[in-house]
């Protein structure tokens, strides 16, 4: 899973594919972070190129909820959709 949304990337170069890649939750402060790669392609990440960038999204875990069918990836990329720097981002399953 990733999404597929396209970004500037100090490099000149744009990255359009994001993929999370660490997430952080402090469940006592009910805070945390998802950490998300680009990379210029899904293909590039396939072929193990190293991230051309890199996001942080800040996460509330007040209500945060563990399908425990699904883990927490699903809802993880649904937070980082959500997020104002993602806006307009679409799922690549």
């Amino acid at each position: 899973m990733g999404l597929l949304i396209s970004k500037a990337t100090q490099y000149g170069v744009a990255a359009g594919y994001w993929k999370i890649n660490k997430t952080d939750i402090d469940w006592h402060k009910k805070l945390g972070q998802i950490f998300v790669a680009g990379f210029t392609t899904k293909q590039s990440r396939i072929e193990g190129n190293e991230p051309i960038a890199h996001k942080i999204v800040a996460v509330n875990a007040q209500n945060f909820v563990i399908d425990p069918e699904d883990g927490t990836m699903s809802d993880c990329y649904a937070i980082v959709k959500d997020s104002p720097e993602f806006s307009g981002a679409t799922d690549d399953v």
